[in-house]
C-alpha cells in the first residue's frame, strides 16, 4: 500500500493530519489508540507528526480504527488544484458570485476530498469564501479549531491563510485587535500576491483602532499594486477606506471627493457593491452634517439593507433626529435583526437607546450593558466605542452624584483612549 501510494513527505504531513484530526474528533488519546492498533503511541505519534513512514499494516489497521478512507486519486489532486486557484482567482477579483458558484459544485464532493492529500486545501479555500464573504457555515469554528491542532504541518501559503482567514472572523466580529494581529501574522509568512489583499483587510481593522496614519499608508501602497494587476475594484475599495479615516478625523471635504472618485467608476461600469458603500459613507457625512433627512435617502439608495453597517446608521440617523418610528425600528432590530448585528452594535443600539429616552432606562441593566460594552470595546481596541462606553458611564455617575466612580472610569478612559474625537461625543 505504501509503495503503490508513493507517500512523499508533503503527503505524509496530510496523512498524519487526517489521522490526527480522526483521532481526536472521536475522542481517542495516543494511547487508546495504540491500546485499539497495537501499535505504541510512539509510533502513531511520529506518524501524525510526519516524521514516520508507515508500513502498510500498521495504515490499514488504524485507518480501521477510525473508519477512514484514503482517496487518492490523481484527478482529486488535478481538480483541488483547479478549484482552488479558480475559486482563490476569483476572489481576489471581487468576483464573489463566481467564487460561490465553484465552492458549491466542489462541496458536492467533499467526502473524497476530506479524505484525499487535498483535504487540506479543501478545508482553507472553502473556509477563506465562507470568512471573506461573511457568510454563515456551520461547522467553519469547529473545523479551524481542529486543524489549529495540526498547524505546524501545514505549508506556508496554508499557514498564511489560516492566520488570514482568522482574521477576517474576529473582523467580521468588530474585534478589532485580534483581527489585526492574524493578518500581521499572516503578511510575515509573506506571499506578495496573497499580502496585498491581506492588507486591505488590515487597513480595516486598523482604522477604528485610530491607526490612521498606517491605514492611509498602507491603503495608497495596496491601491498601486491593485491597479498594476488591473484589480480595479479592490482599488477603489481601498480608496474608500482612506475616506473611512477622513470620516473619522471629521475631513469630511476630502472624504466627498474620494467617495465621488470612486461612485463615477461604479456608475461608468456598474459595480453595485462599490456604489452600495458609497451611499452609506455619503448618508454618514450627510449624518454628520446633521442633515438627517437627506442622510436617510442617501442610505436608502444602498441595496444592502440588513448589513450591520446600514443597520446602526439607520438606527443613529432615527435617534438622533428624533423620528417618530424611532421605537418600531429599535424593537424591529432588537427583536428581528439581532442575527445581523454584532454583539457591541447590539449592546451599543440598545446602550443609546436608553441613554437618549430616560423613560426607558433600567438602571441596572443599562450599567450592565454599558459595562459589558467597555470590555468588548477594549478587548477589540475599538478607539470610538472605547469613548462611547466610558462617557456615558461618567455621565450615569455624576448624574446618580457617585463623583468618585464617575472619576475612576474617567482615569481608565484615559488609559484606553488614543485620540480624542469630538463628533461622537454624548451630547443630547
Amino acid at each position: 500500500m505504501v509503495e503503490k501510494l508513493k507517500i512523499s513527505e508533503a503527503n505524509l504531513s496530510i496523512l498524519g493530519i487526517l489521522i490526527r484530526v480522526a483521532r481526536l474528533k472521536q475522542g481517542y488519546s495516543l494511547r487508546n489508540l495504540s491500546s485499539l492498533t497495537q501499535f505504541s503511541h510512539t509510533l502513531i505519534s511520529n506518524i501524525e507528526k510526519g516524521k514516520q513512514i508507515p508500513s502498510e499494516e500498521t495504515l490499514i489497521d488504524i485507518f480501521k480504527v477510525l473508519k477512514l478512507k484514503l482517496f487518492t486519486s490523481k484527478n482529486i489532486e488535478e481538480e483541488m488544484t483547479y478549484y482552488f486557484n479558480t475559486i482563490f482567482s476569483h476572489i481576489i477579483n471581487h468576483h464573489y458570485e463566481l467564487a460561490e458558484k465553484l465552492v458549491k459544485e466542489m462541496e458536492k464532493n467533499s467526502h473524497q476530498y476530506e479524505n484525499s492529500y487535498e483535504v487540506v486545501n479543501y478545508f482553507i479555500i472553502r473556509c477563506l469564501f465562507y470568512s471573506i464573504t461573511n457568510t454563515d457555515l456551520e461547522e467553519k469554528e469547529e473545523r479551524i479549531s481542529q486543524y489549529g491542532k495540526v498547524f505546524e504541518l501545514f505549508n506556508p501559503k496554508q499557514k498564511q491563510l489560516l492566520y488570514f482567514i482568522k482574521g477576517l472572523d474576529y473582523l467580521n466580529d468588530d474585534n478589532y485587535k485580534l483581527a489585526s494581529d492574524n493578518f500581521e501574522m499572516a503578511i510575515k509568512i509573506g506571499d506578495r500576491d496573497i499580502n496585498s489583499l491581506i492588507k486591505e483587510y488590515l487597513v480595516k481593522s486598523y482604522i477604528d483602532q485610530y491607526k490612521f496614519t498606517d491605514s492611509v499608508s498602507i491603503a495608497q501602497t495596496v491601491i498601486e499594486d491593485f491597479e498594476e494587476k488591473t484589480i480595479y475594484i479592490r482599488a477603489m475599495n481601498c480608496r474608500l477606506l482612506i475616506a473611512r479615516v477622513y470620516l473619522k478625523i471629521l475631513k469630511l471635504d476630502e472624504a466627498e471627493k474620494l467617495i465621488s472618485y470612486v461612485e463615477s467608476f461604479a456608475m461608468q461600469y456598474k459595480v453595485d457593491i462599490l456604489l452600495d458603500k458609497c451611499h452609506i459613507l455619503k448618508s454618514e457625512i450627510l449624518f454628520f452634517k446633521l442633515d438627517y433627512k437627506e442622510a436617510t435617502k442617501e442610505l436608502n439608495l444602498s441595496k444592502l439593507k440588513d448589513s450591520k453597517d446600514v443597520t446602526f446608521l439607520k438606527f443613529r440617523i432615527l435617534l438622533m433626529s428624533k423620528a417618530s418610528h424611532l421605537f418600531d425600528y429599535y424593537y424591529d432590530v432588537m427583536n428581528n435583526k439581532k442575527e445581523n448585528i454584532t454583539t457591541k452594535d447590539y449592546l451599543l443600539i440598545k446602550v443609546l437607546m436608553m441613554w437618549i429616552n430616560i423613560e426607558v432606562r433600567n438602571d441596572e441593566e443599562y450599567v450592565d450593558s454599558l459595562n459589558q460594552l467597555v470590555k468588548l470595546s477594549i478587548a477589540a481596541n475599538d478607539q470610538e466605542i472605547i469613548g462611547v462606553a466610558h462617557n456615558l458611564l461618567i455621565m450615569f455617575y455624576r448624574e446618580k452624584r457617585r463623583y468618585k466612580r464617575a472619576l475612576e472610569i474617567a482615569e481608565t478612559l484615559l488609559i484606553h483612549k488614543k485620540i480624542h474625537i469630538s463628533y461622537y461625543s454624548v451630547k443630547k
